[in-house]
């Protein structure tokens, strides 16, 4: 069960890797280490990035081992490749939707994903979990990020491609129905929540690419993190701009879940 949109996206002309965001956003840097810093912990073994898009993350997971960096954008797999020549690294179109893209990765599975902020710009993401989930060793680990929130959902959630916002509930029930068994949720960056809905849903941004966006991004990355870090002590438990989730591949011989 997905969260309802309180807006109808514009799915048409979806767009990909780079243009799904702002500019300033790769160069946020104290922001994508906070991120990092959610779950460096427990990063293991081979790993899978679905959506690597500028690819600072991906520099982040070659840190661990060997990575599997994938995007349906052709311009973010040729970016990445360039940047890492002698790196333990792959990459590879992946399309979450598509079964057959993963026969590879269910012949020779890995032991982590990494989905960060991702699955919303996909329309089916009860299959892109099970797909997931048939790429991961038995109690491999997931890594998710999501925008949260469907109540801000707006206008920069269109232009970026974005099919819903979530809520938590409604997103741990889908894992627990692709063979997941949780172990954190939570909301982060509750700052940003009246930002983002200021400039979706009053200004009613109509495109990712204005210099006022690309200003808050780097006031904030710049001036605000480590103010966000320490409200989210207050606020993860109920409210936030994006949602973080870890969960484990079930084993074949579990029956039960991880309590929510």
């Amino acid at each position: 069960m997905t969260a309802s949109l309180t807006l109808e996206p514009n799915v048409a002309g979806t767009p990909l890797g780079m243009d799904t965001m702002s500019s300033a956003f790769p160069d946020a840097f104290r922001y994508h280490e906070w991120v990092y810093s959610s779950f460096r912990d427990l990063l293991h073994g081979r790993i899978l990035e679905v959506g690597m898009g500028s690819g600072i993350h991906t520099r982040m997971l070659l840190r661990h081992g060997p990575v599997v960096a994938t995007d349906l954008d052709e311009r973010c797999l040729k970016r990445v490749r360039a940047e890492h020549p002698d790196a333990q690294l792959e990459c590879a179109k992946l399309d979450l939707e598509n079964s057959d893209d993963f026969i590879p990765l269910r012949e020779r599975p890995c032991d982590t994903a990494v989905c960060l902020h991702v699955l919303e710009h996909v329309r089916d993401d009860a299959l892109a979990l099970k797909n997931l989930a048939s790429a991961l060793t038995p109690g491999g680990t997931l890594i998710l990020y999501v925008p949260a929130m469907p109540s801000i959902f707006g206008t920069m959630d269109v232009r970026a491609g974005h099919y819903r916002r979530y809520q938590r509930r409604s997103l741990l029930s889908i894992l627990d129905a692709a063979g997941f068994d949780i172990i954190r949720s939570q909301y982060q960056n509750s700052l940003c929540v009246p930002g983002w809905w200021f400039n979706g849903r009053v200004l009613k941004r109509p495109d990712l690419t204005s210099e006022g966006l690309a200003k808050q991004i780097r006031f904030f990355d710049r001036y605000l993190v480590p103010a966000a870090k320490l409200l989210d002590h207050i606020t993860r438990g109920f409210m936030g701009q994006s949602l973080f989730v870890a969960a484990k591949k079930r084993q074949p011989e579990s029956t039960t879940t991880a309590g929510y």
